[in-house]
């Protein structure tokens, strides 16, 4: 029972966040998908494998308008990415 009651209490207290979210980075929007993962430890921002998204890892206890504000002060490595991409 208890177990029960902390798997509810953690999907209230984190729930998934919305999408999709888009972010502007090189005067483009981009899309920005999110990933909890109960083992990370820190967040970690990707460029998906086709190179048209962005991929954030969240650790359970990071909330959406931290990781938002993460993608925001991450966009230099943003751009950075997206120009090394081949077309």
């Amino acid at each position: 029972m208890i177990g029960l009651l902390r798997g509810i209490s953690a999907k209230l207290a984190n729930p998934t966040p919305p999408d999709p979210v888009y972010i502007e980075a090189s005067g483009q929007q981009i899309l920005l998908r999110f990933r909890r993962n109960p083992r990370a430890r820190r967040m970690v921002l990707r460029l998906s494998s086709k190179g048209d998204s962005l991929i954030m890892t969240l650790p359970k206890r990071v909330g959406l308008a931290e990781a938002l504000r993460f993608a925001k002060n991450s966009a230099a490595w943003i751009e950075k990415s997206m120009q090394r991409q081949p077309q």
